[in-house]
């Protein structure tokens, strides 16, 4: 799958769509900045960690390296509904010492689609318990699609394990 970063026409930036990969976790729809995403993994396979939390699911294997990896489910307080069906990696914006790539767990990756900013609304008068992982709501698509904080995903996940002990695994210690 091919993630273009932006468009390159000459709008104002108000006006320029910016890429987004379409996530399910449970039943809502949720969209990642295409730019910040570095890999898509279908059907990732994941190396349990002992004695983890429950939101941290695993490292993710991707051809020999090994990424730590968030459940959105868990994160997000939804019910599973079986094993995760991909997962996205990206860089968490500031980075978190130890970890140079960071894993997210959806049930599904759906489309990809261009959304201009002034098509994006607040999360005004939200109460889901995601709330705080959400920068907007696109109401492009049947149902809202929630806009994901990539950055308040990873500053809410306490990794101190991995940055006491450096790991020659890629994404860990590095």
């Amino acid at each position: 799958m091919t993630l273009a970063r932006a468009d390159p026409s000459p709008e104002t930036p108000a006006e320029v769509a910016v890429e987004y990969l379409l996530v399910r976790v449970g039943p809502w729809e949720f969209a990642i900045p295409c730019c910040q995403v570095r890999r898509l993994c279908p059907r990732p396979i994941l190396l349990p960690v002992p004695a983890a939390e429950k939101w941290f699911a695993g490292m993710l294997v991707l051809g020999g390296e090994a990424v730590a990896a968030a459940d959105l489910r868990v994160l997000f307080s939804l019910a599973a509904t079986g094993p995760p069906l991909c997962a996205v990696v990206f860089e968490p914006e500031p980075p978190i010492p130890g970890l140079s790539l960071l894993g997210i767990l959806a049930d599904k990756a759906v489309d990809t689609v261009r959304v201009r900013p002034t098509d994006v609304v607040p999360p005004r008068h939200m109460s889901r318990p995601f709330r705080r992982f959400v920068r907007g709501t696109w109401h492009g698509r049947s149902r809202p699609v929630y806009l994901i904080d990539l950055d308040a995903v990873a500053a809410s996940l306490p990794f101190p394990a991995l940055q006491d002990e450096p790991n020659p695994a890629r994404g860990i210690g590095t």
